[in-house]
């Protein structure tokens, strides 16, 4: 990042360009390229993560990561409150089990993956070593698809996988080899 004076090297960033051609290959795999109104939430949460994860960066510098998670879940409580009186009606008319899977999400998943993430971002050199890991997040969406539903995916979907996933190990094997020049 700029902020942060991070600097990945040229192999990393050809890495970061091959999984985002994954991701490309993964969405054309359905069909054409289409922009609809979910496009815009999505560049929109992308934009949003980015800010998150720069704001907790800078965080993990004076704070733990228990509690750099605990401010999260207090401000995303806060951002919230408005949706109370709203959510209180849906959740007296919610059947018993997903209300229970719902909280459990909430509660265990959630919070020990914002637990590791502030402790992977606050013990990384720097932000994107932690951050390109990201890129998982389709690949592990198309293992837990099938396994839920035992749907086979698109061929182009396995193939934009693979390539994310060739993408992910350039990066890796191209940071060890950049510890190796320092140490």
């Amino acid at each position: 990042s700029l902020i942060f004076k991070d600097r990945l090297g040229r192999v990393r960033g050809r890495a970061i360009i091959i999984a985002l051609y994954g991701i490309m290959v993964m969405k054309l795999s359905g069909g054409a390229l289409s922009f609809s109104p979910g496009m815009a939430w999505m560049l929109g949460a992308a934009f949003l993560i980015s800010l998150y994860n720069l704001l907790q960066l800078g965080l993990s510098r004076q704070f733990s990561p228990l509690e750099v998670t605990a401010f999260s879940f207090a401000a995303g409580t806060l951002a919230l409150l408005p949706f109370l009186p709203a959510t209180a009606v849906q959740i007296s008319r919610a059947p018993t089990v997903p209300l229970f899977l719902a909280f459990f999400l909430g509660i265990f998943p959630s919070a020990l993956a914002y637990a590791a993430w502030s402790k992977a971002l606050s013990i990384a050199p720097q932000t994107g070593w932690v951050t390109n890991y990201m890129f998982l997040t389709p690949v592990l969406a198309l293992i837990l698809n099938y396994a839920v539903t035992t749907s086979l995916p698109r061929a182009g979907a396995l193939a934009g996988a693979c390539i994310i996933l060739a993408g992910l190990a350039l990066f890796t094997i191209a940071g060890k080899g950049e510890k190796k020049k320092e140490g």
